[in-house]
């Protein structure tokens, strides 16, 4: 199976919608084994480290842009090793990328300038069907909330901030990457405010959200900008939150957004 999600929304008219598709793979939706190929009925994504083009287009949304990565590469806990209960993962970022292009929302057309793209990739061991399924089930009973965003107005800092309830207990860590290239995995306080319930899944997110590092010296504040950011798949039992908040902290003040899985303010394991 392909799943696909396209989200695109507008914090200044608390507007938000959010695209996703989980269909068989085939022709029409699938991603290449080798190089960077992505293809879904919106359109899809190629190139390599030096070069990557984005298309897609939704009904009246849309976007269309040239990703240029800067050299940097951000690995997760300097490793880019997860560990996630049964469900260890790779992954490697490449933070503070050069953006060029346009995005269509509501049929208008904007260019896109003065900002900066971040490119995930995250992958697994091969599994069998029942091995898939079962670890399926076991991320579907964790509760995660990460973020990656730029620290500096150079764009030549940035972080991954994990806060993960898995059923171990809660693991709060954030990997920072400086404009030297040199990475560090550090300790984080992440606390919640202004917590609400969804009326859809009855998962409980915040629209508030503070990230301590102090080992780094940060101390940051995001605040929502979106009221119902939730995506809710009720027969994948899946449900989360991926809203666009403003963040404001001593070095930097910006928009990014902020995703979380599953019921991170509730009761995770």
């Amino acid at each position: 199976m392909v799943t696909a999600e396209f989200l695109i929304t507008d914090g200044t008219h608390d507007i938000c919608k959010h695209n996703a598709i989980t269909v068989p793979e085939s022709p029409k939706a699938g991603a290449s084994r080798d190089k960077l190929h992505v293809w879904t009925e919106w359109g899809g994504m190629d190139g390599d480290e030096e070069r990557m083009t984005l298309k897609l287009k939704s009904g009246d949304e849309g976007v269309d842009v040239i990703l240029i990565p800067t050299g940097q590469t951000l690995y997760n806990g300097t490793t880019g090793l997860l560990h996630f209960g049964s469900n260890d993962s790779y992954q490697f970022s490449f933070p503070n990328m050069a953006i060029d292009g346009t995005f269509t929302f509501e049929g208008k057309e904007y260019p896109i300038s003065n900002a900066t793209a971040w490119f995930d990739r995250q992958w697994g061991y091969e599994l069998s069907k029942a091995e898939s399924v079962s670890r399926q089930n076991g991320m579907f009973q964790q509760s995660w909330l990460w973020l990656g965003m730029t620290l500096n107005a150079e764009n030549t800092e940035a972080i991954s901030l994990w806060d993960a309830y898995l059923k171990d207990g809660r693991h709060s860590f954030a990997t920072f990457i400086h404009a030297d290239g040199s990475q560090n995995n550090a300790v984080a306080e992440v606390t919640y405010e202004s917590i609400y319930a969804s009326k859809a899944s009855g998962n409980s997110y915040p629209r508030i959200v503070n990230v301590k590092v102090p080992q780094e010296d940060l101390d940051i504040r995001l605040e929502s900008m979106i009221t119902d950011p939730e995506f809710y798949r009720e027969k994948m039992g899946l449900s989360g939150c991926q809203a666009l908040c403003h963040y404001k902290g001593a070095k930097i003040e910006k928009d990014n957004v902020l995703e979380m899985i599953n019921d991170v303010c509730g009761e995770a394991y």
